[in-house]
């Protein structure tokens, strides 16, 4: 490979590596580059996946297509013992072929030597880099160089790629614990107010209104100080789960601390029906987690039935997300002095700007 080819290559590389790629796709892109590169050459690509088996991912003409694909029906041939060694395997004749059913198709589609490179990089195998010849021919050390140039530079790639995406999933997964929280995996005071304050501002927009419920699970510090911290916990994520799947699909669920829920409805139409939907809703979600629960931490094995108080704060002005938060805990604890119906709705009042 020439120097100017050397070049080309690289720069078709790297000019995928500069937006988003699969790994499929540099590969692919790989085996085309490679067929170019060496125009004497048939090239084909293998990945191992996951679950660590070889898997066809291009070929430059339709015969290797079908070596190919057969290494991945069988999982055996040149490619499959490069990966199990990490060492370049090479056939340069027919005979020296030590696959049978390989040999044999290779016979069939005329390729008679066949060299195939691992991608290893770091320790980690992508797979293979396929080289055949239509004739007996053992590979030169300029074969050599130029398959292992085109695999370090495909692999460099990927490497740079993965650890890309390794340190963007660490920040994503950084900013998502910031603003949830970590037992229950559900928003956070800071997310709901921010959720909050949005739906204020679109409802002032649309003459809509909008109601927080503030859900406080009753008897819990019993429940905790009788069954455990972690049978505490592990009920406070079912009760989330069962709180997400009670509310609309609008809504926000959150969680305040401890035993502290709040949803945040958006949306709401304004008018006498209102309150009705609102009870509703507080309604389907207390039967929800009224539903008995059996924890898998209580030994011997337990069935609990818990109930929740719930304070409807609503408006239609200019409250705060403050505002409604405090209201709708005041009806709520108004609220535990009505165990029959465990809610109580206040309209939220009205803070004005100046």
């Amino acid at each position: 490979m020439s120097v100017e080819e050397l070049t080309w290559a690289v720069s078709e590389l790297a000019a995928m590596f500069n937006d988003h790629f699969e790994v499929d796709d540099l590969l692919r892109r790989l085996c085309e580059v490679a067929a170019t590169s060496l125009p004497d050459h048939g090239v084909g690509v293998m990945r191992i996946d996951t679950d660590a088996a070889t898997r066809f991912v291009h070929a430059s003409d339709p015969p290797l297509t079908g070596l190919e694909q057969l290494q991945e029906q069988r999982q055996e041939g040149p490619s499959r013992d490069a990966i199990d060694t990490g060492q370049v395997v090479v056939a340069a004749t027919i005979a020296q072929m030590r696959w049978p059913v390989f040999q044999q198709v290779a016979r069939t589609v005329g390729v008679q030597a066949v060299l195939a490179m691992p991608l290893i990089s770091q320790g980690h195998t992508w797979g293979t880099l396929d080289l055949y010849w239509r004739t007996e021919h053992e590979p030169t050390d300029q074969d050599r160089a130029a398959a292992q140039l085109l695999a370090n530079v495909a692999v460099a790639f990927l490497s740079m790629a993965k650890d890309r995406a390794e340190t963007l999933a660490a920040h994503q997964l950084m900013a998502h614990r910031a603003l949830h929280d970590q037992l229950t995996g559900l928003p956070n005071r800071e997310v709901v107010e921010e959720h909050i304050n949005h739906a204020l501002a679109a409802a002032g927009r649309r003459g809509a209104l909008v109601a927080v419920l503030f859900i406080d699970v009753d008897h819990f510090k019993t429940i905790n100080d009788t069954y455990g911290h972690r049978t505490g916990d592990e009920l406070l994520q079912i009760l989330a789960r069962r709180m997400e799947n009670a509310v609309r699909a609008g809504d926000t669920v959150g969680r305040l601390s401890g035993d502290e829920f709040l949803v945040v409805c958006k949306d709401i139409p304004d008018g006498q029906h209102a309150p009705t939907m609102l009870t509703r809703l507080g309604q389907r979600i207390r039967s929800a987690i009224a539903q008995p629960i059996t924890p898998a931490t209580t030994d011997p094995p337990v069935t609990l039935t818990v109930t929740v108080s719930i304070g409807v704060a609503i408006t239609t002005d200019r409250a705060t997300a403050a505002t409604l938060i405090h209201t709708a805990d005041v009806a709520m604890y108004r609220a535990k002095g009505t165990p029959d119906t465990g809610i109580v709705m206040l309209d939220a009042p009205t803070t004005e700007f100046s």
